[in-house]
């Protein structure tokens, strides 16, 4: 059973209607799709564009790092082997020169032991004593009964120059040895055996 609407609630709805009667709504423009449009927008429309560049960075200057090392390390090389040279050549038979120019004298005294046929075998040195070149000979024995012979080679202007050699050879084929000296700068002594003693020609 339908009750009849009060009179306030018509005239609500009766209002309500002349309202959306008055605002005509256009459906279709509710679901209208929108069109595509031909504005671009740009940024920074007023700024000069300048494009990106991209600089691809050359190998050159770590070569050139490889090649100073390189060259730094030959280098190395190079001069520690010329130091090594400097010091075995020169240094080191520097050093042993004076050590025993300090131990043993200079020049030094030259040695030798033959029987020329003097009693017996005799030692033979030689020696420079201020410039004096001499050639001792002491026949081995009893020491009460010593004949020790000297022998004068010449006087040299340095007293540095040593006698190098002194060798033992029948020079003039009498059967008996001579006595041959070589000094340090090449001059050759001869001395000729009479059989008791060295005699110089």
């Amino acid at each position: 059973m339908n009750r009849p609407a009060p009179a306030r609630a018509s005239r609500t709805r009766a209002r309500a209607d002349a309202v959306t009667e008055a605002i005509p709504i256009d459906e279709d423009a509710l679901f209208r799709v929108r069109p595509n449009t031909s504005i671009v927008r740009r940024h920074n429309a007023g700024l000069a564009y300048t494009p990106t560049k991209v600089k691809e960075e050359t190998q050159s200057g770590t070569r050139i790092a490889s090649f100073g090392f390189v060259m730094t390390v030959i280098g190395l090389m190079l001069m520690s082997l010329f130091f090594a040279i400097v010091i075995v050549g020169y240094i080191i038979p520097a050093f042993q020169k004076w050590h025993d120019n300090q131990t043993y004298g200079f020049p030094r005294t030259t040695h030798a032991r033959k029987d020329v046929g003097h009693g017996g075998i005799s030692d033979f040195t030689g020696l420079n004593l201020n410039g004096y070149l001499y050639v001792v000979e002491i026949e081995e024995g009893d020491p009460t009964n010593l004949n020790p012979h000297i022998y004068f080679l010449v006087h040299d202007s340095s007293d540095q120059t040593a006698i190098v050699s002194i060798t033992f050879v029948d020079e003039n084929n009498d059967g008996k040895l001579d006595m041959v000296v070589t000094t340090e700068n090449g001059n050759i002594f001869t001395f000729y055996n009479d059989g008791t003693q060295i005699k110089k020609q």
